[in-house]
């Protein structure tokens, strides 16, 4: 998972052909879609899976560290990386 990535990008696609802006309006936004979507795949993990969650926002890290816990996700289950170290958490 990535936020912001592709931003300016996915704005001028939707100008060019003509859709929606898919970038939320706000920041607050943003971190509640992140943060709500990192929830959703950990707690609905598959076994084996590999995630990459890349953030700066400390909260988001520390929410994916605390659910890994809370879900006892191991790395014999496949594991999440952050995008600073790639070591399992």
């Amino acid at each position: 998972m990535v936020r912001g990535a592709y931003m300016v990008e996915e704005r001028r696609l939707a100008k060019k052909y003509g859709y929606p802006d898919p970038i939320l309006s706000t920041i607050e936004e943003t971190h509640s879609s992140f943060n709500n979507n990192l929830e959703f795949l950990i707690s609905n993990w598959i076994n084996g899976s590999h995630v990459l969650v890349a953030s700066h926002n400390e909260y988001s890290v520390q929410l994916a560290k605390d659910l890994i816990r809370k879900h006892e996700i191991s790395s014999d289950k496949g594991g999440l990386r952050n995008s600073t170290s790639h070591h399992n958490w």
